[in-house]
């Protein structure tokens, strides 16, 4: 398994402001159900990173890149996904609630539906 970097969603919210776009081999580490509100994540890009069950709230995802990320029973309420792109990701479970319209390019994934079994 790959060493992933531990950040809260803070430490997240501040990288961004300070001007860091790449994150790459990043686990968010604020529990079982971590909840990203609020944040402008627009154009950041996440390579090798771990998303396990977070819920992202009113976030500005427009132009985000996953590549190579495992996101997992996911949530998107609210949220600006313009242009985002998924490649090469593993992806578990994902809702989107009131997310659109936007339009997002996926391309190489793996997806298993909330019943495990791969799709």
């Amino acid at each position: 398994m790959d060493a992933r970097e531990s950040i809260t969603v803070s430490q997240l919210r501040d990288a961004y402001a300070a001007g860091r776009r790449l994150f790459e081999s990043m686990e968010l580490s604020e529990g079982e159900h971590p909840l990203l509100c609020d944040i402008d994540l627009s154009n950041a890009e996440f390579r090798g990173c771990l998303f396990h069950s977070p819920t992202f709230v009113r976030v500005n995802l427009s132009g985000a890149k996953f590549s190579l990320c495992a996101l997992e029973s996911a949530k998107f309420e609210d949220c600006n996904v313009k242009g985002i792109v998924w490649d090469r990701c593993r992806i578990a479970s994902i809702s989107m609630t009131d997310s659109g319209p936007g339009r997002i390019e996926i391309g190489n994934i793996s997806v298993r539906g909330a019943d495990g079994r791969n799709r």
